[in-house]
């Protein structure tokens, strides 16, 4: 059962269903999004923590 599945991805891939390389790249370009993204919300943490931090410190 498992080999059968395994030889029809094989057939998809060589009869050009789908082009695996442009799959590739639109995952890795997704994934580098997300890496963006997650690198922005941090660096937008820290500078609210910091800021928040500052103004704790100047207030006392």
């Amino acid at each position: 059962m498992k080999n059968k599945s395994d030889k029809h991805k094989g057939w998809s891939i060589h009869h050009g269903d789908y082009e695996p390389d442009n799959s590739l790249r639109d995952m890795e370009l997704r994934i580098k999004k997300k890496q963006f993204r997650v690198k922005i919300v941090k660096a937008i943490f820290f500078i609210i923590g910091a800021s928040v931090l500052l103004a704790v410190i100047l207030s006392l």
